[in-house]
């Protein structure tokens, strides 16, 4: 029947190429996104700014993924389609858009928590050596949050 025969896609579901392509692209543009909302919410951020971030995001996890698809049809592929100036713009850069917006409540919160969990006395140690805050957070905090880091993404 050869490699997309009867019964393969069932069976072997990842074996389509143009999957293994959108996975990879969604989890690069949501990891990235969520790994520097997650750290601006978690280390650099004020108090204010970091209880609305949390807010937005526990409210983006909420929403039902039937209703991200929804927007994306309706939103998403008229827009790629005048942007673009195909014909449909029922495309993979829509799914890959969609789903990266779908996973970046669950990665800003699982980094938020594991550069929480980083001890203060590492931060502060590389503070004192004269290294800046951003310096700091990537050179101390997320080395030290990398497993979580990981596990988020």
């Amino acid at each position: 029947m050869g490699l997309y025969g009867f019964g393969s896609a069932i069976r072997y579901p990842s074996l389509h190429p143009d999957q293994h392509m959108g996975n990879g692209w969604r989890y690069c543009s949501g990891g990235s996104c969520g790994l520097f909302h997650g750290g601006m919410a978690g280390e650099n951020g004020a108090a204010r700014v970091r209880g609305i971030m949390e807010s937005a995001v526990s409210l983006l996890a909420g929403i039902p993924s039937v209703v991200y698809g929804l927007v994306g049809m309706l939103v998403l592929v008229p827009g790629i389609r005048t942007f673009f100036n195909v014909p449909d713009g029922a495309s993979l850069l829509a799914a890959i858009l969609v789903l990266a917006v779908m996973i970046l409540p669950s990665i800003i919160k699982v980094s938020m928590t594991a550069l929480q969990a980083v001890p203060q006395e590492y931060e502060d140690a590389s503070l004192a050596l004269g290294a800046t805050p951003i310096e700091t957070y990537f050179r101390v905090s997320v080395p030290a949050a990398k497993s979580g880091i990981a596990a988020s993404v």
